[in-house]
């Protein structure tokens, strides 16, 4: 995971282009469905995942699947964790509601090194 998104990167793939599940594909089926049942309130990690793909960052599909080392590496590249998505959420706020601890540190540690008095870099 790490290295393939690292190479990506390496090769300028943009971290700000929006994920539309194709229509008609099954992940655009699985989306539509299971979001649906995130809306009538049947809350799972399935129905969360899929109520939040339309539109996300690819920041926040690694948060979604838990892949906390490609969050890692996207981050030291200066993904945003507070763009957000079709749905209005962020990276930080899916971390959060998916109760992702592990990620939830990363964009705290994110925050104390690029968010720093006079730009020092140099966690506070």
């Amino acid at each position: 995971g790490r290295e393939i998104v690292t190479t990506l990167l390496e090769s300028r793939v943009s971290l700000c282009s929006h994920y539309w599940p194709r229509r008609g594909s099954p992940v655009w089926l699985a989306a539509t469905i299971f979001g649906f049942s995130y809306h009538l309130g049947r809350r799972s990690f399935l129905s969360t995942m899929c109520h939040h793909t339309w539109g996300s960052l690819p920041l926040m599909l690694a948060v979604l699947t838990g892949s906390c080392d490609e969050a890692e590496v996207m981050l030291k590249h200066r993904a945003d964790p507070e763009a957000t998505n079709y749905r209005g959420a962020s990276a930080r706020s899916l971390a959060h509601e998916l109760g992702s601890d592990e990620i939830s540190r990363l964009f705290s540690l994110r925050k104390s090194v690029h968010h720093t008095p006079h730009g020092s870099g140099v966690p506070s």
